[in-house]
């Protein structure tokens, strides 16, 4: 919609005296005409006027992101104990980095719907990896002290639940 503002000397519905007037015509072609006290509240008005129409998109996609969000969460809260035993002896295991690939294997078939929470495990051990076979060749180049190291460190954050909060 297109706004207009102009200074001029007007009343506001409570009685209190405006300097600027805000205008606009509606999308059912209804004309609007309201009184400011300055040019920032004007403004502040139409970015009013503007977030009514975009909100309830907005809140359906970020509500869908939350809920997305809270089952990452709550999925990855009840896996934490079975995952941190896992961790635990794949650590302890003297080949880490074979067992590591096997599971990286499982996963190829999942490429493009990677479960946020695998996805965030797979960047404390790979920071940064953008894509499984990046992934596997840092792994085949670390050494056993280091694998072993970055999955304790991930073991750590699945223990403190800090894992779930991580932001891809």
């Amino acid at each position: 919609m297109p706004y207009n503002i102009r200074k001029r000397s007007c009343r506001q519905s409570s009685g209190k005296k405006g300097s600027y007037v805000m205008s606009y015509t509606d999308k059912k072609g209804k004309k609007h005409s309201n009184c400011h006290t300055s040019r920032k509240r004007a403004k502040g008005q139409i970015a009013a006027i503007e977030a009514e129409t975009v909100a309830p998109v907005e809140l359906h996609l970020l509500i869908r992101e939350f809920v997305e969000v809270q089952a990452g969460i709550e999925g990855l809260s009840m896996l934490a104990p079975h995952l941190a035993g896992f961790l635990d002896g794949l650590i302890s295991a003297d080949d880490t980095k074979e067992k590591v690939l096997g599971m990286l294997m499982k996963l190829k078939g999942y490429r493009d719907t990677i479960p946020a929470p695998i996805h965030r495990a797979m960047d404390v051990v790979v920071p940064g990896f953008r894509s499984f076979e990046h992934f596997e060749n840092r792994v085949m180049m670390m050494s056993e002290d280091e694998l072993d190291n970055r999955l304790a460190r991930l073991l750590s954050l699945i223990q403190t639940g800090r894992l779930a909060g991580m932001v891809v």
